[in-house]
């Protein structure tokens, strides 16, 4: 889903909850004489003041007497007047002239965005070394601060099996729900961004976007994927650098060590990915896990 479609649909949504709304309203009139007195009242001073009366004093004071017998007599007014999913946009996806949160988390929190995974923060302590335990604790600090938290970046490394995957879901699970996450290996990113290269209709954007805008994007297991020309090297760094700029969270394990990143993907990106000043990088070391 692109963030057009994101929009459509939430436009679209809010539509057809004042739909209902209004049949649930028609319906009350129907069956209350009262209700269809003062909503006689209410449409007659409107037509007035189409014709030129001052009534707007009045229509205000039937609107009132209106609000206040649905409140009375019908409970809650949110079946008649239902409120904004999003207070911010007011279910029009576009905020303060840019495409709302709620619209760019519908658009990146779709099935297909989370390519692993999702994992209990107990499950992964359970018998881990305690090299490991304390690890899981500052990420735990990390998810109960999010995202107010100076920590943006997050590497991972260490051998096959030393638990960074499953670590990054435990994460994943615990933000997925709070924010919009996207939690992609390194070879489905790579295809997100080849897709973006290589499409020249309107659909483009939406392979890339969402990379950039989520609130939470993890790369698993970097390095393993091919490198391929013109896409692999130079769109890993614009996403790490416009996430950056952006103050998102990008969250990458990998089997390589930081020397071996700058040899893959170049001393720029890495120096964007591992800034001091929002960096937590973390060699996991120790047991196998996958043999314990």
């Amino acid at each position: 889903m692109n963030y057009r479609q994101a929009i459509a649909e939430i436009r679209m949504a809010r539509e057809a909850s004042l739909v209902r709304a209004d049949l649930k309203y028609e319906k009350a009139l129907e069956r209350d004489p009262e209700l269809y007195s003062m909503e006689l009242d209410k449409r007659d001073l409107i037509l007035r003041a189409a014709h030129g009366e001052d009534t707007a004093a009045r229509i205000k004071e039937t609107d009132d007497k209106i609000l206040q017998y649905l409140k009375q007599h019908y409970g809650s007014l949110e079946e008649f007047f239902p409120p904004y999913s999003c207070e911010k946009c007011k279910d029009t996806g576009i905020a303060n002239g840019k495409i709302c949160d709620c619209a760019i988390k519908l658009a990146v929190s779709q099935s297909d965005n989370i390519e692993l995974p999702l994992n209990d923060f107990k499950d992964g302590l359970e018998g881990a070394p305690e090299e490991l335990k304390r690890t899981y604790e500052h990420m735990r600090v990390f998810c109960d601060k999010f995202p107010d938290t100076n920590i943006k970046n997050i590497v991972l490394m260490g051998g096959s099996g030393t638990g960074k995957t499953f670590l990054m879901g435990c994460i994943a699970k615990e933000l997925a729900l709070r924010c919009s996450l996207m939690f992609l290996t390194a070879y489905g990113f790579n295809k997100r961004l080849t897709a973006y290269h290589t499409t020249f209709d309107d659909t483009k954007e939406g392979y890339l976007e969402p990379i950039l805008d989520s609130d939470v994007l993890i790369i698993d297991d970097l390095g393993s994927e091919s490198m391929l020309r013109n896409v692999t090297k130079e769109y890993l760094y614009i996403v790490i650098n416009e996430r950056n700029l952006k103050g998102k969270a990008t969250l990458v394990t990998t089997n390589l060590d930081m020397k071996a990143l700058e040899e893959r993907y170049g001393a720029k990106t890495v120096s964007r990915l591992f800034d001091k000043n929002v960096c937590y990088a973390k060699v996991l070391k120790g047991y196998d896990l996958r043999k314990i």
